[in-house]
């Protein structure tokens, strides 16, 4: 009896033990720490969106749509010329007088469009909004979070940055700060408000996915930020807020087969959008700067025939005549480095800090030329469209698959390339390392390792110097413009 005692007494305290020990394993309750930190950031991103929100508005658009309708042929006029006229029984519905029944008719339609945008300024009734929102509009009407509806007026508006600025007359508005985009870091917390589908003040949260977005083929000027938060049409124009409640983008496109938000949308930079907003509001239009170079990224491959160890920065693959850059003594082969006093990793930084410089502007800029930097001073000059940074016996290069011709000047006029000597391409082979590289039948080739060469045999010379299976650095032009490529012999 004793021992069955002792043996239960044992067996409860050992189940115990696995009790206590099993409860401890549990997953943590409901209403820990944990959880109270997540309903603490659920309450913070309520309060952003609340607050957010009345300066959140709705653009409404009508634009005038001229499109040409098929005739309705004139019966009396029939191939067959029949004594009789027959009659459509339609032909009184769609009859117009004094028109020719057997030409395309023009007809008006009126088509309408929808948007976001954000108050800016709340006494002056500024609002920020897309370009693409607005272009064309014949009527702009603005509809605020309290359900007021105002007439919208254009102030200005940037093509090349799909940003513009509408006014509004009206009173107690409540308007958003700008905050500072270049301080955002990946992975952070950002919300997008607008009227997606025409469901007005929708929020969607997400994070930022990653910044200086270029080379999409959206705008001229892209160093977009990327998120996952949710975009889609009608929410153009709308702002992309931090946690807190500072706009930092201007959401603008997204990437999707389908039509509907994938996760992938993109949003101008605060900070890039500022200088363009500040200029639409004074102004009603944009005046960018313009140093008169073609440039390019700087990849390893090149960087390393240029003999320098860094791989960031816009490599000049020509100076233009009678320019700011010409001036301040630039090259072709300069990199790059820094200008008014910061960093250019890329092109794309570099093309944005020149376009917002004003006109008459002295800048330094921190060039690399034979592995030195040297600092040179440039007088910015004013961007216009006029001026927008801008292929007879041969030889065929076999090891690289592609053949050239003596450059005339003709042949260049022809081509559309403005350069004065050089080797035209002629033929391309498919599948070779110059075909990999994008040259094409067309294409001129003024440089070879650094050197000019103005004849097919100053080409074929440079050609036998080179360590083909090593790369040769060449800079290639065409109406787009001139560029550096490395080309590399198949290896055998």
């Amino acid at each position: 009896m004793k021992n069955r005692r002792i043996f239960w007494r044992a067996t409860v305290t050992f189940a115990l033990i696995v009790l206590v020990v099993g409860l401890n394993a549990l997953p943590a309750k409901a209403d820990d720490k944990d959880q109270d930190i997540l309903r603490a950031l659920s309450r913070a991103i309520a309060k952003v969106a609340a607050d957010a929100r009345p300066a959140v508005v709705s653009v409404y658009t009508t634009r005038t749509v001229k499109i040409m309708t098929p005739s309705f042929p004139d019966f009396d006029q029939s191939p067959f010329q029949f004594r009789f006229r027959f009659r459509s029984p339609f032909e009184d519905f769609f009859r117009q007088p004094n028109r020719d029944r057997n030409q395309p008719q023009q007809r008006e339609f009126r088509r309408r469009g929808l948007g976001s945008g954000f108050i800016i300024d709340a006494e002056k009734g500024y609002i920020v909004t897309n370009t693409h929102v607005i272009e064309g509009a014949d009527d702009i009407k603005v509809r605020l979070a309290n359900k007021r509806v105002h007439a919208g007026k254009l102030v200005g508006a940037d093509k090349k940055t799909d940003l513009a600025v509408i006014q509004i007359d009206a009173q107690n508005l409540q308007e958003l700060e700008l905050g500072d985009s270049d301080r955002l870091q990946v992975g952070e917390f950002v919300l997008a408000i607008g009227s997606p589908f025409g469901l007005r003040e929708t929020v969607s949260t997400g994070i930022v996915s990653a910044k200086g977005r270029s080379n999409l083929g959206i705008e001229d000027y892209e160093d977009f930020l990327q998120t996952d938060a949710a975009i889609n049409v009608g929410n153009s124009g709308g702002p992309l807020v931090n946690i807190d409640g500072k706009v930092v983008g201007v959401n603008t496109a997204i990437i999707s087969k389908l039509g509907g938000s994938v996760g992938v949308g993109f949003a101008i930079p605060i900070n890039m959008a500022k200088t363009i907003i500040n200029q639409l509001i004074h102004s009603g239009k944009v005046t960018r700067g313009w140093l008169g170079v073609q440039i390019q990224d700087l990849t390893p491959e090149v960087a390393e025939k240029l003999g320098v160890e860094q791989s960031t920065g816009a490599l000049v693959t020509k100076t233009l005549e009678d320019t700011p850059a010409a001036a301040a003594g630039m090259k072709a082969g300069d990199i790059i480095v820094g200008y008014r006093g910061d960093e250019v990793p890329n092109v794309t930084k570099l093309r944005s800090k020149v376009a917002a410089t004003a006109p008459g502007t002295t800048v330094e800029i921190v060039v690399l030329r034979d592995g030195k930097k040297n600092t040179l001073t440039a007088r910015v000059g004013k961007l216009s469209d006029s001026v927008v940074a801008a292929a007879l016996g041969g030889t065929t290069a076999k090891a690289l698959g592609l053949t050239v011709q003596a450059l005339t000047p003709e042949l260049s006029e022809r081509l559309g390339v403005n350069v004065k000597s050089g080797v035209a391409v002629t033929a391309v082979d498919g599948g070779s390392p110059a075909a990999g590289k994008g040259i094409k039948p067309g294409d001129v080739i003024i440089e070879v390792q650094r050197r000019h060469v103005g004849s097919v045999a100053e080409f074929e010379a440079a050609l036998k110097k080179a360590d083909l299976k090593k790369g040769v650095l060449v800079l290639v032009a065409n109406r787009r413009g001139n560029r550096f490529v490395v080309l590399k012999a198949k290896s055998d």
